[in-house]
């Protein structure tokens, strides 16, 4: 009882301080004096830090959050709301635009989801999910300002 009282008690302190997770690697004490490192995971945004995509599962169960949308703006939204807070693959990101049935909403994300992928370098892969030589020349345009 008292181990699970003081892991919720550090679950509880992580939550009401989510700072101390932007805040790069740190080390401290945790309940039982043993050693806790706490390190930056998913930092997204221009310049992002992101290393890491999605887990396999955790992927696939956002997908099929997005794929269970009625509409392109609400897969649209849904889709950016897991980007906000994790990190893609390029492979994870011309996945989540398969689901798009309209090209302004696959450019649309296809932007957005540039800043939140570990591997910038592949993105020119997503270039195959457009549907229009306009479409690519526009993505293609937007990445040479970031």
């Amino acid at each position: 009882m008292l181990h699970m009282r003081s892991t919720f008690t550090a679950l509880l302190a992580i939550l009401s301080f989510p700072f101390a997770l932007q805040a790069g690697p740190s080390t401290h004490h945790g309940p039982h004096g043993r050693r806790v490192i706490v390190v930056r995971t998913v930092n997204c945004g221009y310049g992002n830090n992101c290393r890491q995509p999605m887990a396999m599962a955790a992927f696939g169960t956002a997908k099929k959050a997005v794929e269970e949308q009625n509409f392109d703006s609400a897969r649209l939204a849904t889709a950016k709301q897991v980007g906000s807070s994790n990190c893609f693959s390029t492979r994870q990101v011309m996945e989540l635009m398969d689901l798009f049935k309209f090209e302004d909403a696959r450019l649309d994300f296809a932007k957005f989801a540039y800043d939140h992928v570990t591997d910038p370098g592949n993105y020119h892969l997503v270039t195959t999910k457009l549907r229009f030589s306009g479409s690519v020349e526009t993505l293609n345009s937007y990445l040479q300002t970031r």
